[in-house]
């Protein structure tokens, strides 16, 4: 099942809400490249309750912005991949919280996001040579 249809499955039932928030809680990947656009209040469903997401892909979500992400990287510090790949609505701001909440990344791509500069990029790498 793609996002959509946990979205329309979670409003079809009282059982469904439950089964889908559970699945939520628990899901490791969360692949947004193929869905449809979306709306702010599903993406803050899709990922309110997450906090066991190893792989972020949001590879060409133009409307994804710092703010929606923030909260995703604070309650998933075990993030190992992320991909904001033509996110062109985010700041790079949000590389600053990458460095201080995603401590396990080992992949981050940011091909095709303008608001990538070399002092952000310089900044996230010296964080990341402090840890090791």
């Amino acid at each position: 099942l793609e996002p959509k249809d946990w979205i329309s499955l979670r409003s079809s039932s009282h059982s469904f809400y439950r089964i889908i928030t559970s699945f939520i809680t628990e899901n490791k990947v969360l692949n947004l490249t193929q869905a449809a656009p979306i709306t702010a209040l599903t993406f803050k469903i899709l990922t309110h309750y997450s906090t066991k997401l190893r792989h972020l892909n949001l590879r060409g979500c133009s409307w994804v912005t710092d703010n929606m992400l923030r909260p995703v990287l604070r309650n998933n510090p075990h993030l190992s991949s992320i991909d904001l790949s033509y996110c062109k609505n985010c700041t790079e701001g949000v590389l600053q919280t990458i460095t201080m909440m995603s401590t396990a990344i080992t992949t981050l791509r940011l091909k095709g996001c303008n608001w990538v500069n070399a002092s952000g990029l310089e900044y996230l790498c010296h964080q990341y040579r402090k840890r090791s």
